[in-house]
């Protein structure tokens, strides 16, 4: 990203009770986790390196901050707050993409200039038609009552979870058009090669009211480790004997 807001008042009180190392040592996180687009390593000399830390002042500061305004996750510090305005700031960018990929926007009718005969002028007979942009494709992929935008899901997908979390997307007032859903697509197939199964990374988020995708955690990571043993005989290690009673 090459920029991002920042609510002045709200990192205020966010940060009232920091000492100024402190707050340098979040701007820098911050600033790094924004300009990457990825989360920070949860190793402190990493994340001392990236913050500039080195007297043990500093990295006391660092060590906090890191505990107290991100959430560890597989080895990775995340921030969801942060990670919303990455998403925002891309699903925008690919949508200008595709925008660009049709041509751009189209250009505005031109009203007849200054002292021009119009067809309500000459005889009275013919009305002036009416400008209307129906005739003209959406930005975002979607047409006039088309409903959801013309994108076809993977199969990996289960479309009944799928339509719940475009559904939780517009409750929260963030509609997801074409641009979206593709970014969308691609993050959570990232995450399945990592092996999150993505059923459950879309019912984290519906749950979370996430608007994007992250790895799994907490009782949902702890579902899926689960679901993956589910299959397997159990042992009993200290009998030497299967679950059946063989060998």
């Amino acid at each position: 990203m090459k920029y991002f807001s920042k609510h002045l008042g709200d990192f205020a009180t966010a940060t009232k009770r920091l000492s100024l190392a402190e707050k340098g040592a979040y701007n820098e996180l911050m600033d790094y986790y924004y300009s990457t687009e990825t989360p920070l390593p949860a190793d402190l000399d990493e994340l001392c390196r990236i913050a500039g830390a080195f007297s043990e002042q500093e990295r006391a500061a660092v060590a906090k901050v890191a505990g107290q305004f991100f959430e560890k996750v597989d080895g990775q510090l995340f921030q969801a707050k942060i990670e919303e305005q990455i998403l925002a700031y891309n699903e925008e960018a690919e949508k200008n993409r595709l925008n660009g990929g049709k041509g751009g926007r189209p250009p505005k009718p031109k009203e007849n200039p200054l002292g021009s005969v119009s067809d309500t002028q000459s005889g009275g007979q013919k009305k002036a038609k009416p400008v209307t942009s129906n005739h003209i494709s959406k930005p975002n992929g979607l047409d006039k009552g088309a409903g959801e935008p013309r994108f076809e899901l993977p199969a990996w997908i289960p479309a009944d979870t799928w339509a719940d979390f475009l559904a939780m997307r517009k409750q929260i007032r963030k509609p997801m058009g074409e641009a979206a859903i593709r970014l969308a697509v691609k993050k959570l197939d990232e995450l399945r090669a990592t092996g999150n199964d993505p059923k459950l990374v879309i019912e984290q988020s519906i749950m979370s009211s996430w608007s994007g995708f992250f790895p799994l955690r907490g009782d949902f990571a702890k579902a899926a480790k689960e679901s993956r043993h589910s299959g397997f005989d159990k042992i009993d290690y200290r009998e030497g004997v299967r679950g059946d009673g063989s060998f």
